[in-house]
């Protein structure tokens, strides 16, 4: 539940069976609009794949946010992965609306806005995409038995705090679903979403 990857054959595919359900008109439609704004990759040449991650929820009224674009080049010839990360409030024109700040564009437009947009920005083209919420990152890093993570600093935010709490002590360790979400989430440092981006 919460991971959907979208190809240019308009596959859907959700990871693990809790919650699962099939996918409605509409989550089939905004994946096949996402799709046309995808070129295949070509054999053994580089492979473009973007990452969104969004913050959606169970409000209907509340269409979410892009707050993560990480696009990842897979590239055989050098056998290389590289990343790169547009920072959310970045401000972008959005066909249709005008000047806003990229994670924005998910508002109004789903991934289709997303990828477009991306591709405008960065002249890069995208060959397959991914979108991830909450709770599909927190199942995946637990389905992976958590992930290993080499923490350069005390992470903390009390319970109490109106942000999401994390208690995380410095250095090389296993991270869970919850710590590793609240990890990667947390800003409340000098250099806010870019230290973000690099978590």
């Amino acid at each position: 539940p919460g991971l959907a990857v979208g190809y240019a054959n308009g596959i859907v595919a959700d990871v693990g069976d809790v919650g699962k359900r099939p996918a409605s008109a509409a989550e089939r439609k905004q994946v096949a609009e996402a799709d046309a704004e995808i070129v295949p990759a070509l054999p053994d040449k580089p492979m473009n794949i973007l990452f969104i991650g969004t913050d959606k929820s169970d409000d209907l009224d509340d269409p979410g946010r892009s707050d993560t674009q990480l696009l990842v080049r897979l590239d055989p010839e050098t056998k290389s992965i590289s990343m790169l990360s547009l920072p959310r409030d970045l401000r972008v024109y959005i066909d249709g609306v005008g000047y806003d700040n990229m994670n924005a564009t998910y508002s109004y437009g789903g991934p289709k806005a997303v990828i477009k947009t991306f591709k405008e920005i960065t002249g890069i083209p995208i060959h397959g995409w991914v979108e991830v919420d909450f709770a599909g990152f927190w199942h995946v890093v637990n389905t992976l038995g958590g992930v290993y993570l080499p923490i350069d600093r005390k992470y903390f935010v009390p319970a109490s705090a109106s942000y999401k709490s994390i208690n995380l002590e410095p250095g090389y360790q296993l991270v869970r679903g919850k710590q590793a979400l609240n990890f990667v989430r947390f800003r409340q440092d000098q250099k806010g979403d870019f230290t973000r981006m690099q978590r």
